[in-house]
């Protein structure tokens, strides 16, 4: 089940960054709720319920665009039995158009609660994490809108482990990014 209700004028929710310039603040806000059963158990995995809950606002004005997002998810064993998984997860990104239409400055910062190590999904597969936080900042250049446009940027994940490893409570990552990115 999906759901999304615009707030506040007319905005393009599904794409990042305020590249059409709204002139008129906008924001809306949505949410989704999946519920899933496996009732044949396959490659070693029993019976299973998975419910997942996510929400998230958008906002956008003058260049300025921020997105916020939120998500639930509990993976359970059908019989009761030791499959307990939950995992909570959100990202808070901002941006600001330099440049109108053409050069973007972003910030992101995003989280995960990888339910100390059981959870091995996304970012908290790198390794057993009890939870895992990444900040990123960037600089964007569109030629043609999404459909081509270059991204320098610089990220770091801290990803903080269960059952320290080698004498070391964390995993810490420095990444730089280069990219030239297409969409058709």
């Amino acid at each position: 089940m999906y759901a999304r209700v615009a707030a506040f004028g007319e905005l393009d929710p599904y794409a990042e960054g305020d590249i059409d310039w709204t002139e008129q603040f906008a924001m809306d806000v949505g949410g989704a709720f999946f519920y899933g059963e496996q009732k044949t158990p396959s490659f070693g995995i029993p019976d299973t319920n998975l419910s997942i809950v996510t929400v998230d606002t958008n906002v956008k004005f003058k260049g300025w665009s921020f997105h916020g997002e939120l998500l639930y998810s509990d993976l359970e064993e059908d019989t009761g039995a030791p499959i307990d998984i939950e995992g909570i997860g959100t990202t808070l990104q901002a941006g600001y158009f330099i440049v109108p239409k053409k050069f973007e400055l972003a910030l992101r910062y995003g989280y995960a609660d990888c339910d100390d190590g059981k959870n091995l999904a996304g970012a908290c597969a790198i390794a057993p994490s009890d939870d895992v936080n990444e900040v990123s900042v960037s600089a964007n250049y569109f030629w043609w809108e999404h459909s081509l446009k270059a991204q320098v940027g610089y990220e770091y994940l801290e990803n903080n482990l269960t059952g320290a490893t080698a004498g070391s409570d964390s995993l810490e990552t420095n990444r730089f990014i280069v990219q030239l990115s297409s969409w058709f």
